[in-house]
């Protein structure tokens, strides 16, 4: 079971992923910024509407981005390289139960 989380503590979790993490966004299933910095909303709607994979991980010169969704809400997380995406993907997963838990 999947303790209920708020937006804040989402963000928060999902930055203790792996040291490798830089920063965390979490969104509305419409891309309403909850929590984490604005200017990565952009670039996280695009990523999160270029398919409809309930998770991604997309891989650049400077680094990773990791995104997944459930029925309500998305999160974005992006990493330096080095970053396992089993883990983290794994880790994104429970963090998007938590806020789900929390809305119930």
């Amino acid at each position: 079971m999947t303790s209920a989380l708020t937006p804040a503590d989402a963000r928060a979790r999902l930055r203790e992923l792996a040291p490798q993490v830089r920063e965390a966004l979490v969104l509305t299933r419409r891309g309403r910024v909850l929590a984490g910095p604005r200017a990565l909303a952009p670039a996280a709607k695009d990523l999160l509407r270029a398919t409809r994979a309930p998770a991604v991980e997309a891989v650049s010169g400077g680094g990773v981005v990791f995104a997944a969704r459930s029925e309500r809400h998305a999160a974005v997380v992006v990493a330096r390289r080095g970053a396992l995406p089993g883990p983290v993907l794994y880790g994104v997963r429970r963090v998007l139960q938590g806020l789900e838990a929390g809305q119930e």
